[in-house]
């Protein structure tokens, strides 16, 4: 292909002319690509059957006419007017004078329409919509969601109650055995049985509402110093049923503090009615005996069958036995801790009962004992319909979901999320507050 003409080169100077005057240059430009031939088609323009030259650029279409320039730019991908200052430029090739018009002039070439469609590479992008296309592949913003209050919003639940029965010792020893009640050296002592007496009314009062207190003596409740006298008697059953809100009944059916209390120590029979008691009952709650004794068993008893009858119920009915010793003798620690072993609630101090030797250790390990009955165990009511969304609270503390409960927190009782356990300092924390929430959450629609 034979040279290009070009003008005689002049010299060069930057105009500004209205936009209007861009339509003769482009004129001329246009008709010295056309007389190139094939050579044109290397600046990536293309010329319809009209005489027309398009040239496509990324982000933008551009078109020359033979009767006059038109620039629609499109660039914008959200369809907003670019109200850019910056220059555009063309070459006047008659004077190979540059000239250059500002952007800004050419307001009507913008596209207003916010669902105008550009065209560029192939690639359709829609503006105005929430969408975008891109090579042919479409893709949506996913809007971020809360789960949100639903159902019962917050239901507050009380630990669920235990069924436990005091086996008390009123053997003669409980009156004429005395010991220090509050660690004071400068205050009098006072019997055992005042001392038993002042720690069990405390329990039952302040935990009236959150367990099922009952009782059985051991020998009966008017029993003497000698055997015509009933000393070594058991009345047969209990003597105070379990039930809620039970304190008075309690303390109405043990001797006051200021009795003076006889008898020896049929320790066995005592346990024997007590478990035969709690096994009668319904399995709605957890059952536990709290055995409190100063001594050896007398009354011509067994004390391994004590024994042999506390391994029975807990291995195969899940009834508990806590032991608590009143300053007992080396001989009866050893008793005791067997027992406490097999009963399936030990004590976590040296030994596996609970050996006190004033009325402070003695209200210490009753309270040990409470926290230990309380159970951890929460049934719902309802049963969250998310149960992944299903939140426990204890006061203003959000409790963390645990696969099990060698960790602190809560984890669901069954695979139909009717029941949650709260594990390791959660549940401690459920029995120093009293209630557990539940929070109620669901996929907002």
């Amino acid at each position: 292909m034979s040279a290009p003409f070009r003008f005689p080169s002049v010299s060069t100077s930057r105009l500004r002319v209205p936009y209007a005057r861009i339509s003769v240059s482009a004129l001329v430009f246009g008709l010295v690509l056309s007389g190139c031939g094939e050579g044109a088609g290397d600046t990536g323009s293309e010329s319809d059957s009209s005489g027309a030259i398009t040239t496509a650029t990324q982000g933008q279409t551009t078109e020359v006419t033979s009767t006059g320039s038109t620039s629609a730019t499109t660039g914008d991908p959200t369809g907003s007017e670019t109200g850019s200052d910056s220059d555009s430029s063309t070459t006047d090739p008659a004077t190979d004078t540059e000239l250059e018009t500002d952007a800004t002039d050419a307001t009507d070439a913008t596209t207003d329409d916010p669902t105008e469609t550009s065209e560029s590479d192939g690639t359709d992008t829609t503006n105005g919509t929430s969408g975008s296309q891109t090579d042919g592949t479409d893709s949506s913003d996913t809007e971020p969601w809360e789960p949100v209050p639903c159902q019962v919003e917050t239901t507050k639940t009380p630990p669920t109650p235990s069924n436990l029965v005091f086996v008390l010792d009123k053997s003669g020893s409980m009156t004429n055995e005395t010991w220090d009640h509050d660690e004071n050296l400068n205050t009098p002592v006072i019997t055992r049985w005042s001392s038993l007496y002042s720690v069990v009314e405390s329990i039952v009062t302040e935990f009236d509402d959150t367990l099922r207190f009952g009782a059985k003596l051991f020998p009966k409740k008017d029993a003497g110093a000698f055997l015509a006298t009933g000393a070594c008697e058991v009345d047969p059953g209990i003597d105070v049923p379990v039930a809620a809100g039970n304190a008075q009944a309690v303390l109405d059916g043990i001797p006051d503090s200021e009795a003076v209390v006889q008898g020896g120590t049929p320790m066995q029979t005592g346990v024997s009615e007590a478990f035969d008691y709690l096994l009668a009952i319904p399995d709605e709650y957890e059952k536990a005996i709290v055995l409190v004794a100063d001594g050896e068993i007398s009354c011509e008893e067994n004390f391994f069958v004590v024994v042999s009858e506390a391994s029975y119920m807990w291995m195969d009915h899940g009834i508990g036995t806590y032991v608590v010793g009143i300053d007992v003798n080396e001989e009866t620690e050893s008793d005791l801790n067997a027992l406490a072993t097999v009963g399936g609630k030990p004590s976590d101090g040296e030994f596996a009962f609970y050996q006190t030797h004033n009325q402070v250790e003695l209200q210490a390990a009753f309270q040990t004992i409470i926290d230990d009955t309380i159970s951890c165990n929460i049934p719902l009511d309802p049963i969250p319909d998310h149960p992944e969304l299903f939140e426990v609270w204890i006061g203003e503390q959000k409790i963390d979901e645990v696969a099990s409960c060698q960790l602190d927190g809560w984890m669901w009782a069954g695979d139909d999320f009717s029941e949650i356990t709260l594990c390791g300092t959660a549940c401690q924390s459920l029995k120093d507050v009293g209630e557990v929430e539940g929070r109620y959450f669901c996929v907002p629609e």
